[in-house]
């Protein structure tokens, strides 16, 4: 996705990128106005969720937010 209001990459991880122990699989930023789906339609699959059955990422996540408000729901690793 590119537009005015923000980009994102997915990128590929190759085995020799894992065997290191740290890689990045996605990089960009973006804005949600009130009222808008997120995440937004085109993001791959694994990565799409609702609040009525949740979702569950492969890997840790670092988000900075810089402004607005809203809910993240977490629990621990077992």
């Amino acid at each position: 996705m590119a537009d005015q209001r923000g980009f994102y990459h997915y990128l590929s991880v190759n085995e020799q990128a894992m065997r290191w122990g740290i890689y990045l699989t996605a990089a960009g930023r973006g804005t949600i106005v009130p009222g808008e789906a997120y995440p937004p339609p085109a993001h791959p699959k694994m990565y799409a969720f609702d609040w009525r059955r949740g979702g569950t990422l492969p890997e840790f996540q670092l988000i900075l937010l810089t402004e607005g408000s809203g809910e993240l729901v977490c629990r621990a690793l077992s």
